[in-house]
């Protein structure tokens, strides 16, 4: 099976060299992207199978940056979302990512979470964003 590539944006080249370099010894192909890389469908284009998006917790800016994974050119795209706050990673389920993680978090647990990610089958994505999003709003229903 070829290796999983799985492309990463992260404004903080700090933060953004520790992903690449956690990516790349869970035995994935990294790609390294700027801040403002969050066009989905170019990343999808470039060949990535996974985007991780290591946003602030502006919690508008993570809902267009995920939105965007709703449209046909992108739905093969896999998406991970690293930010602040339960309720950026609420917004970032029911915008659609396939996985959310809140900072601070640890190496095990992100490469687990991309791991599940790429290994989940296309027919389970929709059934998990719904649990999750239900999730964090504490067992409600979504909206």
């Amino acid at each position: 099976m070829p290796t999983a590539t799985v492309a990463i944006a992260a404004g903080d080249e700090a933060a953004r060299e520790l992903l690449l370099r956690i990516v790349e010894r869970a035995g994935l192909a990294a790609a390294p992207l700027g801040v403002s890389t969050t066009d989905l469908t170019a990343l999808a284009a470039a060949g990535a199978d996974l985007a991780v998006l290591d946003l602030d917790a502006d919690a508008p800016a993570v809902v267009e940056a995920v939105r965007s994974h709703r449209d046909a050119a992108v739905a093969g795209l896999r998406l991970v979302v690293l930010a602040d706050g339960a309720a950026v990673g609420r917004r970032a389920w029911q915008a659609g990512a396939d996985g959310f993680l809140a900072r601070p978090f640890h190496h095990d647990r992100l490469v687990a979470t991309l791991r599940d990610v790429l290994d989940r089958p296309d027919s389970a994505r929709a059934a998990v964003r719904r649990a999750a999003s239900t999730e964090y709003l504490g067992g409600r229903a979504s909206p």
